[in-house]
């Protein structure tokens, strides 16, 4: 088989395969699936793990120099501006 045919079919497996996995993780995630499934459960428990381990770690960093402004929106700012 010529190798161009053999890298598409791979990467359709692959790609297949990760997105029904994912299908299925996301629905037993989300609450939807009956029942427990340990590889799941086993799945979640990492990517619980992962997420902790990214703050600790900082992964995620601050905010840095960034100036935060807080908006009121209310009846009496409408009717002085007006909308907008």
């Amino acid at each position: 088989m010529n190798s161009k045919w053999v890298s598409f079919i791979l990467g359709t497996v692959i790609t297949l395969s990760i997105s029904t996995f994912t299908f299925f993780y996301l629905k037993h995630f989300d609450g939807i699936s009956e029942g427990s499934s340990i590889a799941f459960d086993f799945f979640e428990t990492i990517d619980l793990r992962y997420n902790d381990l990214k703050y600790k770690i900082k992964l995620v960093g601050p905010v840095k120099n960034q100036k935060v402004v807080l908006v009121g929106v209310d009846d009496e700012s409408l009717e002085e501006v007006g909308r907008w």
